[in-house]
């Protein structure tokens, strides 16, 4: 028999095991199992190889070929026939289509010298590809004792990931332990390696090696977005370590950086999230560590005021209505955009040029592209629902943009991004924040204005999703004063007079008796301004609801203390921005700089620290985007991306007590139903093989 033929009987009779069953029920109703071997034995001869008669004790059978995956255009925006000109750049050329599994096996039968390397070169890419028994399978025929050096750590390597993909977990870092000894590991192996590691230590949840292998790997990778994802990943890792875990894992840590990264976790306290003095923490530990690979993390665009120092952009196009209905709210955002620019001290900022889009939507796609015409390599804006609608569908999307308002139902390009303090985001983070504290049954309240059913639906859709209840919800006028009817509703105060009524009539005498209220509920959840919190409240009090907590919006503050007229709102917890409502030295040392410049209206306060927060997001959107653990801690509140690159916003959360905000221990980053990607087990993990 020729060597093709044995070779590929060799390879069929391995995955004959797992595949057989598959391969005959996918052919049953078009081949007989003789017509699946003529095509195999016809497929070898026409490798141009001497095909023999199979024995009858050698089963045989067809090996399918894998297509070749297609490759993966580049998301482009391509022109309208009617736009297109010479000046448009040509689509990118197609990508090399990769190697599939089938092309590798040919491969090892077309040059024997490689026959092992092609061996397991398909058997990891069977294990990439999750097809765990297949891979198996080719494993096996793999010649041990002709292996060479390198090729034996490749080898063993592999075997590690079989462990991995069988559950063995245990297992598979005692191989890689054993590796690890081994000196003649190329850096591709050591990082191989270590990445192995963590993928174990991952699905059986040990964080303290998982943080020290991290680390490891982080000095040891080159590139400067490896470096970024993996500081980022260690980042992350550390903020689920208690105060004790910190400080008993800095104390057994035998290297130096591995025991600085500690101190910097405890430095930052992120077990607290305490960011008053998070800043003033983080310069201190710089100070004290300017070369340590932390560094590079810290200086990647995380930290308040700290623009990266690689940031390439040079020309900054700022699209604005300043001549409009909404003049205001732009020259307020102007304001604070141009005071964290004024206050940017690093030497190669970019410039930045202001485009005043007028009143009508219909022309801000070419306000964009003559902004890209004379050099403007970002994009900021526009604001107003009607622009971004009309940008998102008209506009020429060449370089990164930063939309101030969020598109429906729209994919767009990958280096477009999306931050808008809509209605919809303010629901939801109440929910978070009482699901976070406890409360899964909800009473609501709110008036009829479009803003409050918009907050009113994205707090109903989070709460229910992340397994909350609404029991009920009332909508309130806003020209009255005297607000019973409706709480005695909301809380059946009526079906409790109602039933002393009765009781009365049955006994034919009356008694002393006290309302009670419903008992069913955790929580209130009161859409409302200062004005008509201050006069709500004080009603739920007198209804004996006093101990039901109430929640709110950022609304229900007017943005400056009042503690007069606020002792009515006494007990509220609401959220808002640290712009506002953190008194820390650190805070006001910035509201002074920055507003020393430019002053803008205390109602505007909100859109004011909006143009803080973007500037300082202009160099921050591709870490954001790569890495999703990343934050910043900016005024508006801790920022965020998700999937759809969108900013999000973890805002500060207080209470008002004697009519004053007061901030609320660990008011940041609210973790629900958030959780790391980094410490998730895999689904394979075994109870048995977790520690």
């Amino acid at each position: 028999m020729g060597t093709i033929s044995i070779f590929f009987q060799r390879i069929a009779m391995a995955i004959l095991q797992v595949n057989c069953r598959k391969l005959m029920l996918k052919y049953s109703s078009h081949f007989s199992l003789t017509c699946i071997s003529v095509i195999l034995f016809t497929f070898i001869a026409g490798c141009g190889a001497p095909v023999s008669e199979p024995s009858k004790d050698t089963p045989t059978i067809a090996v399918e070929p894998e297509p070749s995956p297609a490759p993966r255009p580049d998301i482009s925006v391509i022109p309208s026939v009617e736009d297109f000109s010479p000046d448009h750049e040509l689509l990118p050329e197609p990508t090399t289509p990769a190697k599939s599994v089938w092309e590798t096996l040919i491969d090892a039968q077309n040059e024997p010298a490689s026959y092992n390397k092609h061996l397991l070169e398909a058997s990891n890419q069977l294990l990439d590809e999750s097809k765990v028994s297949e891979a198996v399978s080719i494993f096996q025929l793999i010649a041990f004792e002709p292996l060479q050096l390198q090729d034996l750590v490749a080898y063993e390597l592999t075997e590690a990931r079989i462990d991995q993909a069988l559950s063995r977990h245990n297992s598979a870092l005692g191989k890689l332990a054993r590796i690890g000894q081994r000196p003649e590991l190329t850096p591709k192996q050591k990082t191989e390696l270590i990445q192995l590691r963590i993928n174990s230590l991952v699905a059986l949840g040990n964080r303290t090696r998982l943080a020290a292998e991290l680390i490891s790997l982080h000095s040891i990778v080159n590139s400067d977005q490896e470096k970024a994802i993996i500081g980022h990943q260690i980042w992350t890792l550390l903020q689920q370590f208690s105060i004790e875990e910190l400080s008993s894992a800095r104390a057994e840590a035998q290297e130096e950086i591995t025991r600085k990264w500690y101190e910097l976790a405890l430095a930052l306290n992120f077990a607290e999230h305490n960011p008053e003095q998070y800043s003033v923490a983080a310069d201190n530990w710089l100070l004290e560590n300017p070369t340590h690979p932390a560094v590079s993390t810290l200086s990647s665009g995380l930290l308040p005021d700290q623009p990266p120092a690689t940031s390439s952009i040079r020309s900054i196009a700022v699209l604005l209505p300043l001549t409009s209905v909404n003049s205001a709210a732009s020259h307020a955002f102007l304001d604070g955009f141009l005071a964290q620019f004024d206050s940017d001290t690093t030497p190669l900022k970019p410039r930045v040029e202001v485009y005043d889009i007028g009143s009508e939507p219909v022309f801000v796609s070419e306000y964009q592209k003559q902004a890209i015409s004379e050099g403007a390599d970002f994009i900021v804006g526009p604001l107003g629902v009607n622009s971004v609608e009309t940008i998102v569908k008209y506009g020429d999307f060449r370089v990164p943009t930063l939309l101030l308002g969020e598109a429906s139902g729209k994919n767009l390009p990958e280096d477009v991004y999306q931050f808008a303090l809509t209605p919809e985001h303010d629901g939801e983070n109440v929910a978070r924040r009482a699901i976070l504290d406890g409360h899964t049954t909800a009473l609501a309240l709110y008036p009829p204005t479009r803003t409050a059913e918009r907050i009113f639906t994205g707090f109903k859709q989070e709460f229910q999703q992340l397994g909350g209840a609404i029991i009920d919800f009332e909508v309130y006028q806003l020209n009255q004063t005297d607000y019973s009817a409706s709480l005695e509703k909301l809380l059946n105060i009526g079906e409790s007079r109602e039933r002393y009524f009765n009781i009365r009539a049955l006994l034919g005498k009356s008694f002393d008796f006290v309302p009670r209220r419903r008992q069913d509920v955790d929580f209130i959840f009161l859409i409302a301004d200062s004005l008509h919190g201050r006069l709500i409240k004080p009603h739920i009090d007198f209804l004996k609801a006093h101990n039901v907590p109430v929640y709110s919006t950022s609304q229900i503050f007017s943005g400056q203390p009042d503690s007069a007229n606020d002792l009515d709102l006494n007990g509220v917890k609401f959220f808002d921005m640290p712009w506002l409502i953190e008194n820390s030295d650190s805070m006001e040392l910035k509201k002074r700089k920055l507003e020393s410049t430019h002053e803008t209206p205390s109602n505007l306060e909100r859109i004011f620290a909006m143009g803080i927060d973007v500037y300082n997001l202009i160099s921050r959107v591709t870490i954001l985007r790569d890495v999703p653990e990343a934050r910043h801690h900016g005024v508006t509140s801790v920022l965020r991306m998700d999937s759809q690159r969108r900013i999000l916003r973890d805002p500060a959360w207080a209470e008002f007590l004697d009519g004053e905000p007061n901030l609320i221990s660990g008011h940041y980053g609210s973790k629900v139903p958030e959780v790391s990607n980094i410490m998730v087990p895999s689904k394979s993990a075994r109870p048995e093989e977790r520690q």
